[in-house]
């Protein structure tokens, strides 16, 4: 079964997800996993353009529990906002519950290369209303946490590696 997810957005990108379910395992009665095709975002403005909130924070994260997306338990943290750079959803000062999209089918459990929201220091947060999980999550599982520029604002480019 293939389902098409099309995230609509200001810029010219490709933001289509194409989402493959494993059809055998509803019938058997376990839940399966959903693989998902992330777009990759040019820059962080591309990124922000396509997000629904942006948000600085004062850094790590801590782990509140997990909830089922895209049939992986995905990592739930509790932020702090220092900064709102985009949205009118929160304000500087309040505390935001937001998922850590994860990474699908790739048999190393949803973040082979760690959590992205467990990095240290000042975080900015590109942010999609997830209506599935109904909560905040990163706008895909590379490009969702990005750390800001020496201005406290989104850097023009991605960092390296």
């Amino acid at each position: 079964m293939v389902r098409r997810i099309r995230v609509v957005g200001l810029v010219a990108l490709p933001v289509t997800l194409v989402v493959a379910a494993t059809a055998g395992c509803a019938a058997l009665g376990t839940q399966g996993a959903t693989c998902v095709d992330w777009v990759m975002y040019e820059s962080p403005a591309d990124a922000e353009a396509d997000a629904g909130l942006v948000v600085r924070t004062t850094g790590p994260a801590a782990s509140t529990g997990t909830v089922a997306l895209f049939g992986v338990a995905a990592e739930v943290h509790s932020v702090d906002v220092v900064d709102v750079l985009k949205g009118s959803e929160v304000t500087a000062g309040d505390s935001l519950e937001v998922v850590s999209a994860p990474e699908t089918c790739t048999g190393e459990g949803p973040y082979p290369d760690g959590d992205p929201l467990d990095a240290a220091g000042p975080l900015i947060l590109v942010l999609h209303w997830d209506a599935d999980a109904a909560a905040w999550r990163t706008i895909t599982p590379y490009q969702g946490v990005v750390p800001p520029a020496d201005d406290g604002t989104l850097p023009e480019q991605w960092p390296a590696g």
